[in-house]
């Protein structure tokens, strides 16, 4: 029997937030942020419920083998980027993984944007960073 692998959102580390099916994540200790939409935010949301990663890879695996592989890649981007890690901790998730509804429906996109153009407000420290009349998010030309 193949032991199942779960993640979970690397907190505190890593926020994230669904606005309106996008899911977007922030690492707090790279600065950086990125965006999940359809089926990429489908998987996020179904692994971030407490589906094993191997329940979310089989409804894509069964549509088409190439889904399956992206999907690996993608989560395996999720990690490595900081947004999620191995579980500790499991709450099983209910019902099947939505991943298959959005295949259904057509949608096989498994794209993950990254940003960085909010990187330098992000990484100021508040305190010690910042003119201190105005406070943040002004950065000290100093700092």
């Amino acid at each position: 029997m193949v032991e199942a692998t779960y993640l979970t959102v690397a907190v505190p580390n890593c926020v994230a937030d669904d606005f309106g099916g996008e899911i977007v994540a922030l690492n707090l200790d790279t600065g950086f942020y990125f965006s999940l939409r359809d089926l990429a935010a489908a998987v996020w949301r179904d692994l971030a419920a407490g589906h094993s990663v191997e329940s979310v890879l089989g409804p894509l695996g069964a549509q088409a083998p190439h889904l399956a592989e992206d999907a690996t890649r993608l989560i395996d981007r999720i990690q490595s980027e900081g947004l999620m890690q191995p579980a500790v901790a499991v709450v099983l998730a209910e019902g099947d993984p939505s991943v298959a509804t959005f295949i259904a429906g057509g949608m096989t996109s498994l794209v993950i944007d990254s940003y960085d153009d909010l990187r330098d407000l992000v990484m100021t420290d508040p305190i010690h960073e910042v003119v201190e009349e105005v406070g943040w998010p002004v950065r000290r030309e100093d700092a």
